[in-house]
Formats: C-alpha cells, sequence, structure tokens
C-alpha cells in the first residue's frame, strides 16, 4: 500500500468508511424518500388547486426532453418532469466514457493511496451503461435559478481484469496457481469481469433560458459509490469448482468490491441542454 503524501487525505478516507459503510441501505432509501415527497407534495398542490380554482390546468406539468454529461459520470440524454413548478423527477440513460472512468480511476488511487485503484476502477467501468434517476427542488422557476437535486445511478459492466495488473496489485492476494493453470489451458492471464455500481449524488445547479424554448444547465456536486457487486470468471471450470479455486475467487471479488465502495468518491460538474414541451 503506497502511503498517501498527506495524512489528512488517509484520515478523511477512514473517517469516510467509517461514516458511510454500515448505512449503505439508508443512503439508497434517500433518493426514494425525495422522490415520494415530491410526489406527495406534487398531489396535494394540484387538489389544493381544484378546490379553489376547479381542475388544475396541464401548464402545471412540464416535460423537458435534454442531452447532458456529468463529469466523471455520465453522458447520454433523458427527459425531467416538472410538477407545480418546483418538484422535478429526472430520467436519463447513457454511459460512462472511457477518459470519464479514467478520471474517476485516477481520484480512486489518490483517495485510496495505491496506484492499482486506478486500474480496478478502470476495469469495473468497461463497456459498461448506466440508468440514472433524480429528484430535484427548484427554488424559483423549473427552468431558471437554483435547484438542489439527488440521484442514484445504477451501472453494469463487462471486460477484462489483468491478474497481474488488477487482481494481484490491488488486493494481494497470490494467483500463481491460477496464472500457471490459463497459461497450460493457453489462454490469457486476463480473467472476465462483470461489475455493477451503486452511485449516489448530490448536486446543486443553476438554470437559464437560451431561448426558443431551449433551456441550459450548469451543475457542481459529489458522487460516490454506495454499493457494488463484482463477479469473477476464469473460464477454467474445474480450477473454479474447487475449494482453492472457489475461494480465491470469491475472496478477490469482495475486496475489489470493498475496494470501489471505499474508495470511489469524486467531485462532479455537469451540464445540460433541453427543450420544454
Amino acid at each position: 500500500m503506497q502511503v498517501l503524501p498527506y495524512k489528512s487525505l488517509q484520515n478523511c478516507r477512514l473517517n469516510f468508511g467509517l461514516k458511510f459503510g454500515p448505512n449503505l441501505a439508508l443512503y439508497r432509501n434517500l433518493l426514494a424518500v425525495l422522490v415520494l415527497t415530491a410526489i406527495s407534495m406534487a398531489t396535494a398542490t394540484t387538489s389544493a388547486a381544484e378546490d379553489l380554482d376547479g381542475p388544475a390546468s396541464t401548464s402545471n406539468v412540464i416535460l423537458t426532453p435534454k442531452l447532458g454529461t456529468v463529469f466523471p459520470i455520465y453522458l447520454g440524454g433523458g427527459a425531467e418532469l416538472t410538477f407545480q413548478s418546483h418538484f422535478q423527477l429526472d430520467l436519463q440513460a447513457g454511459f460512462t466514457p472511457k477518459p470519464y472512468a479514467s478520471a474517476i480511476g485516477t481520484a480512486a488511487a489518490d483517495f485510496g493511496g495505491n496506484p492499482a485503484y486506478k486500474d480496478v476502477a478502470e476495469a469495473a467501468f468497461q463497456n459498461n451503461s448506466l440508468v440514472r434517476l433524480g429528484a430535484r427542488y427548484c427554488f424559483r422557476e423549473p427552468s431558471t435559478g437554483w435547484r438542489f437535486g439527488l440521484f442514484a445511478t445504477r451501472l453494469t459492466s463487462s471486460g477484462k481484469a489483468a491478474i497481474d495488473q488488477v487482481l494481484a496489485a490491488a488486493t494481494g492476494n497470490t494467483y500463481t496457481n491460477l496464472k500457471t493453470l490459463l497459461i497450460a489451458a493457453g489462454r490469457s492471464t486476463d480473467v472476465d469481469m462483470n461489475a455493477m455500481l451503486i452511485i449516489g449524488e448530490i448536486e446543486g445547479s443553476y438554470g437559464w433560458s437560451l431561448g426558443r424554448g431551449f433551456y441550459g444547465n450548469a451543475s457542481i456536486g459529489v458522487a460516490k459509490v454506495l454499493d457494488a457487486t463484482v463477479g469473477l470468471k476464469t473460464g477454467l471450470p474445474n480450477f473454479e469448482a474447487s475449494a482453492a479455486g472457489s475461494n480465491l475467487m470469491r475472496t478477490s471479488e469482495s475486496d475489489l468490491r470493498s475496494i470501489l465502495i471505499q474508495n470511489g468518491l469524486s467531485p462532479t460538474v455537469g451540464f445540460t441542454v433541453g427543450y420544454q414541451l
């Protein structure tokens, strides 16, 4: 393990792990609570409007298709649905580009104090796709002014993990026997790696009109890996069925999962362009 150049960064990592590690379920439920609150308040406001003025007009609900990016998490498109001018639900689909994944890896290596964590993060983001769900409160009008939001991203990926650069360097486990078997079988010393990440985000943003129904939005925030699953396959059924092989694979998967959760932390900056229907 490489020693961090700043002692405070080590303390930050330890404190962050203690603070967030045991409470993953709580943070996974924060978005659901916010979404339910937004829907409940929007429904209550609509009911009040109907009591006073009759049925609410369709102008209280606004659909805005949009394209955008949040570096280093997301590039893609989606739509936001605005209720009663102040509450928004956001659904997006896209992927994490390779340069973004490299930036995430660099942040993980710096945060964790181990250069091998960069390779782990990059391996976890190979050939990925993601869905991003969010809820946002607008302090003024829905498309202009300041906004605050919570987002949850579910990312899945599949690729290869090099035994030396990713597994051994990051986990410290010994893979000599596995490498020997792979070489004897005429196979690459890379293993198949599938991953699923749950990423939570908090952001503050500001929107403004671009004219002709188009709106821009710029955001800054922070993203944290809240949960992860990692699956490794060697392509050697007999090895994986053996007690030693199965134990090595499960231990490696657990170690990689811990690395991703404990060191998956990054600031974010985003920009989107939407058209209000």
